[in-house]
């Protein structure tokens, strides 16, 4: 079984939406400790760290003040994700983030393997992917260090009746999730495990 960490580093989400682990402590502790280049940084990690109780994801639960997930700059997510390898405590590193093309954004883009952007097919969510997307092609063009390969699409909350899926020949869709009407988080969470796209995105790793 892989070892697996959902981090969630968008400043709205929350965790604990997912996953459910007892613990004390919240992503303050990370932060802290990585803002302050703390020597025990990995052991901050450690012991803020939660595994959710079904699925054995380790996860940090949501810091009380969304502010504070928004001072970690692109230096700070470099430190972040440098000791969450070396740790050896992971298989896969999950990041949630919401998409930017900031310092911030470009970090991630570069330090991750792969990266999966998600639209739900609408009119609106396809016209921003495709804005989102361009931009991210020039900047490929201009470097080196950002590469298209790394990018897949998935398509949540899809609508066949109001949504369109995009032609884009040089880019892996992974699957999509469809629009569940009415459900709990828990009742998502349990169809959309079903899906056969999850075949798709352990390739991946």
């Amino acid at each position: 079984q892989k070892r697996v960490l959902y981090l969630e580093l968008d400043e709205f989400g929350d965790a604990e939406l997912f996953f459910h682990g007892s613990g004390q402590t919240d992503m303050n502790e990370l932060i802290y400790a990585v803002k302050g280049r703390k020597k025990n940084i990995r052991l901050k990690m450690e012991s803020a760290m939660r595994r959710d109780e079904v699925s054995g994801v380790c996860f940090y639960a949501a810091s009380p003040l969304a502010l504070d997930l928004n001072e970690l700059n692109e230096d700070d997510i470099t430190v972040m994700l440098g000791e969450l390898r070396k740790s050896g405590l992971y298989d896969i590193i999950i990041i949630n983030r919401r998409f930017s093309l900031n310092g911030t954004g470009r970090c991630l883009w570069r330090e991750t393997d792969r990266v999966v952007m998600v639209t739900d097919g609408t009119e609106g969510g396809n016209s921003r992917f495709l804005r989102a997307l361009e931009s991210m092609k020039i900047l490929a063009g201009q470097k080196q260090e950002y590469w298209m390969e790394k990018v897949s699409l998935i398509y949540n909350r899809f609508d066949s009746r109001t949504g369109q899926k995009l032609e884009l020949p040089d880019m892996m869709l992974i699957g999509n999730i469809p629009l569940y009407e009415h459900a709990t988080i828990p009742q998502i969470l349990q169809n959309a495990a079903l899906l056969p796209m999850f075949d798709n995105l352990t390739r991946l790793v």
